[in-house]
């Protein structure tokens, strides 16, 4: 018997990069849980899209796949786009397709644009609205995680997989995630954030020691007042 669980939305990665108008290479990461009686193989492939239109000559845009399993029974499908011929405005999205009927939601849309040389340490949203989060964080060469000031752990990473964990799942999309030599930015929506959603956000090594300089503050404002009607009988 097989089935898939926890299957995540997928999301794209690149490299840094100074341009903005040249070659790209997209990478698209689907994360999954596979259970199984068995060894087994498992066919998993990536639709791409650009500009809403879906990219159909895979031999021109060398796109690739690949499979990998990450701590047991989880397993992670990378495949990579090449554009020769990218122009400001493109934007770009991804969609994996595990056996002949499990079926993920496309991708956060990707849009190439140069990344700020500076970052703030924090985001600031008001309640029950998204908050969407930009953090550069240290290049690791171990996996960790990211504790959450309630409800455990956010998410898993070794760069560049990032896995989603309960119950964060339902309400957290990763929207892209940059990498280069000695830091990765990572860009997810937190969806309708609470007060319990509020505080410090920081990097553990999997032996629970804390990775330096790899924090992000959440603020939570109250919800914007409603204007008031008077009601009279």
């Amino acid at each position: 018997m097989l089935y898939v669980q926890d299957f995540q939305q997928p999301y794209i990665v690149a490299s840094e990069t100074p341009h903005v108008d040249r070659s790209v290479t997209l990478s698209c990461f689907s994360v999954f849980e596979l259970h199984s009686g068995g060894d087994v193989r498992l066919t998993v492939s990536t639709k791409w899209r650009r500009n809403g239109l879906l990219v159909s000559d895979r031999i021109r845009n060398n796109v690739t796949e690949e499979n990998h399993t990450w701590n047991g029974h989880r397993r992670y499908h990378r495949s990579t786009l090449t554009v020769s011929d990218t122009a400001k405005g493109d934007n770009f999205q991804c969609q994996a397709v595990v056996g002949l009927a499990v079926v993920s939601g496309w991708s956060e849309v990707y849009q190439q644009v140069k990344q700020p040389g500076s970052f703030q340490d924090y985001t600031v949203v008001h309640e029950g609205q998204g908050a969407f989060v930009t953090w550069k964080m240290p290049m690791a060469d171990e996996d960790f995680f990211i504790e959450a000031p309630r409800y455990g752990r956010l998410c898993e990473v070794k760069f560049p997989r990032v896995y989603i964990n309960n119950p964060y799942r339902v309400r957290v999309n990763l929207t892209k995630v940059t990498t280069s030599a000695d830091s990765a930015i990572v860009q997810f929506w937190l969806h309708n954030a609470t007060s319990e959603d509020a505080g410090k956000y920081s990097c553990f090594t999997m032996r629970h020691d804390p990775i330096p300089s790899c924090h992000h503050m959440l603020y939570v404002q109250g919800k914007h007042n409603m204007p008031q009607h008077d009601i009279t009988s």
